[in-house]
């Protein structure tokens, strides 16, 4: 994070005029870096790192390197992501819980992180300024408000009725003899004002998937949300 090879990947402003980072970000960075008045020293001080569940052999490989974690990969919900700082030695674990809701801690560090405010837990909020202490950008603010953006769509769209295949098929059908619609394998009945709203809930969960995503992809550019959905409700 902060390197070159980071900034690379970022489209132009041109490009992309709401991207959270450009390809010109890299000359800040420098100028920072070449400044003796300034404390801020971020280049390459950040590590963002997917856990990969199907990755066995390296996650037990990290599991070696650092013991305080394994207790936490013996629950049900292991950290799907880990931030390393290194300049200030914090490993900040994050993933999704039940109902999709976010964690945050540090396997070294022993209070509740409050996740700028995300988490629901935790009330020192020491630990995360000095974390961002030379996070210039504040990605790693924005790759939460990512994780919290898609937190609630992944609940919301699970809590949907179907599919919106299914809804919109049941549309297209047409009302029966009651004036309901239905959905292949219920037999409950629908208005038609019912399945135009769940579409419409559906579309705007899909669109917050898709906006969160964007910003994921920042970091981990192969990744989809399912991928990230626990289904534990």
């Amino acid at each position: 994070m902060y390197s070159q090879e980071f900034f690379d990947r970022q489209p132009t402003y041109d490009e992309d005029p709401e991207a959270p980072f450009d390809k010109n970000g890299m000359e800040y960075i420098e100028e920072l870096e070449a400044d003796p008045s300034e404390n801020a020293k971020p280049k390459n001080h950040l590590l963002f790192i997917f856990l990969d569940e199907y990755k066995r052999d390296l996650i037990n490989k990290l599991l070696i390197i650092c013991s305080s974690l394994v207790k936490h990969f013996d629950g049900l919900h292991k950290p799907d992501f880990i931030i390393l700082n290194l300049y200030t030695k914090q490993m900040l674990c994050v993933g999704f819980g039940r109902k999709n809701r976010i964690f945050a801690y540090d396997p070294m560090y022993e209070p509740l992180i409050d996740f700028f405010g995300l988490t629901g837990s935790g009330r020192d909020s020491k630990y995360l300024d000095r974390f961002m202490e030379h996070d210039c950008y504040e990605a790693v603010r924005d790759f939460a408000q990512a994780l919290a953006t898609l937190s609630e769509a992944m609940f919301d769209w699970d809590h949907l009725p179907h599919n919106p295949e299914m809804l919109e098929i049941a549309l297209d059908e047409g009302a029966k003899s009651d004036d309901l619609y239905y959905v292949e394998d219920d037999e409950d009945g629908y208005t038609k004002e019912d399945l135009e709203g769940y579409i419409e809930e559906y579309a705007d969960a899909q669109r917050r998937q898709d906006e969160a995503m964007k910003v994921i992809r920042i970091f981990f550019p192969a990744h989809d949300w399912w991928e990230l959905n626990t289904g534990d409700y």
